[in-house]
């Protein structure tokens, strides 16, 4: 076989010789080119350093340069250094080994920008800072750091109703039931701010309760929108006012009533169960005053009733004869989600039970207290502090009384563990009755 090219090569001396210098000098070339050689090398995520001399004042950086130079997690201002030295050096070079802070001056308190700088860490750290520092400056506010907590007014100026619907003034609320803001930032920027209110704007006259769009304003003491250009410096919880994060809408919702006129009505509670219908209490001569009220109803209330309840009586204190009862028109607005448009201030309700068929009679017996189902307390004694109970009905029932019919309920509503003391029972009768209990009832418990 014929040798090949490159054997014979290989053995030939002279090309060994020259093919050794020239691969000898290419590696010398390249590895004082790795030693002696300078490269340029951009460092990411450098922390800028804005610590203050003044331990009681600090740099508040706006929130537009914030969100364009956090670090990946997003909690910390940083930039971009280049640095200049042999590969074999900067190619270990960390963030953490530069130094990246201002260079200015800082006397006053206020708005500025400040010039950044940066440069090794360590005196005898193997690379220099080249021309490019990104960013170059950034806009600060140097003050005292502040916080205050704000309660959201909202403000119903601009809140129309059609004909025949009324809104009540302050009855709006934001839908998330938040009703504080709370704020950090430049002590000269928060004390401005003196109040913060959302100011929903319907498109039209409202009929009906709806959910409106709005957005937290910003007010001095003046009722003046604090400058827009200070609130960047301004964070709500952790996140800028003005930034990305933070959200200035909010949803209002604002209930609309329906006007209408009422009559007034009563709800009964423990009533005999063999009161069931309007027959039941003919023996019973109810007068209301007034008769009748002009109200708004909220429109989200689905239930159509031309009577407004003013409040629901207890048999227990129902006894022969007149009984009156009043009600606050504030409480009847409450309960009935409505507003009263008139001028009534006070219901007045007038049972009176003059009836022959009807007597009033004193029962002796031995009660048997017993604690309401799902109380959750561990009663260690319960003691009743009566021996007689007042009913009041037809004659013949009431002398026919089956003692077991009585059930005596202690009320736990307003106790705690560790309770002992004197609470009131509810007696409350069992089966087809057309006698109630009349009166007052205490008991002696003692909660564990």
């Amino acid at each position: 076989m014929r040798e090949s090219l490159l054997s014979k090569l290989f053995n030939n001396k002279i090309f060994l010789i020259v093919f050794s210098v020239l691969l000898a000098s290419f590696i010398w070339l390249f590895i004082t080119a790795e030693k002696t050689g300078n490269i340029n090398r951009t460092v990411t995520n450098v922390g800028i350093n804005l610590e203050t001399k003044e331990k009681d004042r600090q740099f508040f950086v706006d929130s537009k340069t914030f969100e364009s130079h956090k670090n990946e997690d997003g909690d910390k201002l940083v930039g971009e250094v280049e640095i200049v030295g042999l590969r074999y050096y900067i190619d270990s070079v960390k963030s953490t080994d530069i130094d990246l802070t201002y260079t200015n001056t800082v006397l006053n308190i206020g708005e500025m920008t400040l010039n950044l700088k940066a440069k090794p860490k360590e005196d005898d750290d193997n690379f220099t800072i080249g021309q490019t520092i990104t960013p170059t400056n950034i806009l600060v506010y140097y003050d005292t750091p502040a916080g205050a907590d704000f309660n959201i007014d909202i403000d119903s100026s601009l809140i129309e109703t059609e004909n025949g619907f009324y809104y009540r003034e302050n009855s709006a609320f934001i839908a998330s039931d938040t009703t504080k803001l709370s704020l950090t930032g430049p002590a000269t920027v928060i004390n401005k701010i003196n109040s913060v209110t959302v100011r929903p704007d319907p498109d039209q006259p409202l009929n009906v309760s709806t959910a409106v769009d709005g957005e937290f304003t910003f007010l001095d003491e003046n009722g003046i929108e604090v400058e827009e250009s200070l609130l960047k410096y301004v964070k709500a919880g952790n996140q800028y006012v003005t930034g990305s994060d933070f959200s200035r809408a909010v949803t209002v919702k604002i209930p609309v009533y329906r006007e209408a006129t009422l009559k007034s009505g009563i709800d009964f509670k423990n009533r005999p169960s063999a009161f069931s219908s309007s027959e039941d209490f003919a023996s019973f001569k109810i007068t209301y005053e007034p008769k009748s009220v002009f109200v708004a109803k909220d429109t989200e209330i689905e239930e159509v009733s031309d009577v407004l309840n003013i409040m629901t009586v207890n048999f227990a204190d129902l006894r022969l004869g007149e009984n009156i009862f009043t009600a606050d028109a504030a409480q009847v607005e409450a309960d009935n989600k409505c507003v009263i448009l008139d001028e009534t201030e006070k219901f007045t309700v007038t049972i009176t039970i003059d009836d022959e068929n009807l007597i009033r009679k004193v029962v002796s017996l031995t009660p048997n207290v017993i604690v309401p189902e799902n109380s959750g307390f561990n009663v260690k004694s319960i003691t009743p502090a009566f021996n007689e109970v007042t009913l009041i009905g037809p004659e013949a029932d009431i002398n026919a009384i089956n003692p077991d019919e009585l059930r005596f309920e202690a009320d736990l509503s307003s106790v705690e563990p560790g309770f002992k003391g004197t609470v009131t029972v509810y007696v409350n009768i069992i089966g087809n009755t057309t006698y109630w209990a009349t009166g007052t009832y205490m008991t002696e418990v003692e909660i564990a």
